[in-house]
C-alpha cells in the first residue's frame, strides 16, 4: 500500500529535485526487433504446415503425367496469456500527492513494468530454442529437424557448434542455410540477414561486421564475411547468438488484445484507490528449423 509516509519525504522544502526516470517508460522495445507480430482473434491460434511437392519429373512422349498427393506437416498451436500489473494507496495519500508521484506511477511506471514483461518472455523464447521442443519433435535448435520421411531421407540442421562471434564461425552459421530443404527435400529458398546477440556483444559483432579486413587477424586478410543486419538485446543470454533470415516468421509476438487501463476505488470501506493495465499475448516460436541457426557458446 502507498500511504502518505511513503512519500512524505518529497514534500521537504529541501529536495532539489526528484528523480522519475525509473518511472518513465522504455525509449525503445528491443523485442520488436526480432519478433514478428501477429493478430489473434481468439483464446488460441494454430500454425499450420503442408508438405511440399517433389521436384518435377520428366514427362516421355505419350507418357502419363505425375500426381502426388500433399501431407499435413507439423502444427504449432500458440495459446494467448494474460499479462497485468496495478498498484493502490490510500485516499489520504492521493488528496496530498503534492508531487504527483502517484501519477508517475500510474502512467510510465506501469508501462513500464508491462513492457519489461514483454521483454523477458521474448528474451525466454529465444534462449530456449536450445531445449524447448517445437511441433516437429526437437529442439528449435536442432541438428535433425525431420522432414517427410515418405518423400525424403534428409533432416535440416540449424545447430551451430558451439563458439564465439567470430568471421569464420559466422560464415560457417551462414553455409547452414545453404543446406536447408523443404518437407520434399528440395533446397529451401532461404539466407541469413541478421545476427542477435546481447548488447555486451555490440563492440565485437561490430567490429567483424564492419572491419574492412579480416577482424581478429593481423594480417591483410580481405573481410568476406556476409553483410547482417545488427539486433541486439539486453535481456537474452550474454553468449547465445543467432542468425535470422527476417522474411521468415520464426519468433512471434502474437496479441489477442491490447493495454487496458483499469482504475477502480473502494468506496465502501477503505476509500482506497487502485489502478492496473491488463493485457493478452503470447511470444512464441513457430518454426521448425526454418528462419533460424543458433550457436550455444556459452563463453568458455
Amino acid at each position: 500500500m502507498f500511504t502518505r509516509n511513503d512519500y512524505s519525504r518529497y514534500l521537504s522544502d529541501k529536495i532539489t529535485e526528484l528523480f522519475r526516470e525509473n518511472l518513465k517508460q522504455q525509449r525503445k522495445e528491443e523485442y520488436k526487433e526480432f519478433t514478428t507480430p501477429k493478430k489473434s482473434t481468439k483464446d488460441e491460434e494454430i500454425y499450420d504446415s503442408i508438405g511440399n511437392l517433389s521436384s518435377a519429373q520428366e514427362k516421355t512422349e505419350g507418357g502419363s503425367l505425375h500426381y502426388e498427393g500433399l501431407t499435413q506437416m507439423f502444427q504449432t498451436t500458440v495459446v494467448n496469456k494474460t499479462y497485468d500489473r496495478g498498484f493502490f494507496a490510500t485516499w489520504e495519500a492521493v488528496e496530498d500527492d503534492v508531487e504527483k508521484v502517484i501519477n508517475s506511477v500510474n502512467t510510465g511506471g506501469m508501462m513500464r513494468a508491462m513492457i519489461s514483461k514483454r521483454e523477458q518472455e521474448a528474451a525466454a523464447i529465444v534462449d530456449g530454442v536450445f531445449t524447448a521442443v517445437g511441433a516437429d519433435g526437437v529442439a528449435y535448435a536442432a541438428v535433425n529437424h525431420p522432414l517427410d520421411t515418405t518423400k525424403t531421407a534428409k533432416v535440416n540442421n540449424n545447430l551451430m557448434t558451439a563458439g564465439a562471434i567470430t568471421v569464420d564461425n559466422i560464415i560457417d552459421g551462414c553455409k547452414k542455410f545453404n543446406e536447408i530443404y523443404d518437407y520434399a527435400g528440395n533446397l529451401f529458398d532461404t539466407s541469413a540477414d541478421a545476427i542477435l546477440a546481447h548488447r555486451d556483444q555490440q563492440a565485437n559483432v561490430n567490429a567483424v561486421l564492419q572491419s574492412n579486413l579480416k577482424a581478429g587477424e593481423m594480417s591483410n586478410t580481405k573481410n568476406t564475411v556476409p553483410m547482417l543486419k545488427a539486433i541486439f538485446g539486453r535481456y537474452i543470454n550474454k553468449y547465445y547468438w543467432h542468425l535470422l533470415d527476417t522474411n521468415l516468421d520464426s519468433f512471434i509476438m502474437q496479441r489477442r488484445s491490447g493495454l487496458e487501463p483499469i482504475k477502480d476505488q473502494d468506496k465502501i470501506n477503505t476509500l482506497n484507490f487502485y489502478w492496473a493495465m491488463v493485457e493478452r499475448y503470447r511470444m512464441a516460436n513457430i518454426s521448425n528449423g526454418y528462419g533460424l541457426v543458433s550457436n550455444p557458446y556459452t563463453g568458455s
